[in-house]
């Protein structure tokens, strides 16, 4: 349990200081938009790689509540935004299925967006996930 809490934090820091490097590491872009108060932010786009969770980098910094939270969001509609602000760590996300999609031996995927905005950085990751039918759960294919 101690060695996966440091693990898990290690690579909560990495994380956050690549984020904050600027660097563009493959499958990964930046662009720079404009938030709702009219401030340019610096928005990470990743594409989640095949075995990772869900929400890739930004599943990782999920306390339990906001992983029941995205796994209930990509239930939703395609389409359909479900959004949410954690009262803890004050990080606010966005997750939208975007469209069904046939995959050879899966019943049910979609491809998908997550946005996480934190401290005025914002982290979006898009993928094709598969609901398990051994566990039910979403998994990145």
């Amino acid at each position: 349990m101690k060695i996966q809490l440091t693990r898990n934090l290690l690579l909560i820091s990495l994380s956050m200081l690549i984020t904050g490097c600027g660097i563009n590491w493959p499958g990964q872009s930046q662009t720079t938009t404009v938030n709702e108060n009219g401030e340019s932010v610096q928005v990470t786009s990743k594409k989640a790689a095949t075995g990772q969770p869900v929400g890739g980098s930004i599943e990782e910094s999920m306390d339990a509540n906001d992983k029941i939270k995205l796994s209930r969001a990509m239930d939703a509609a395609p389409g359909k935004s479900t959004d949410w602000t954690n009262p803890v760590n004050g990080a606010q996300y966005s997750v939208t299925p975007l469209q069904k999609v046939s995959m050879p031996n899966a019943r049910f995927c979609r491809t998908y967006r997550i946005t996480m905005t934190r401290q005025g950085a914002q982290e979006q990751v898009t993928g094709t996930a598969c609901i398990s039918g051994t566990d039910g759960t979403w998994h990145v294919v």
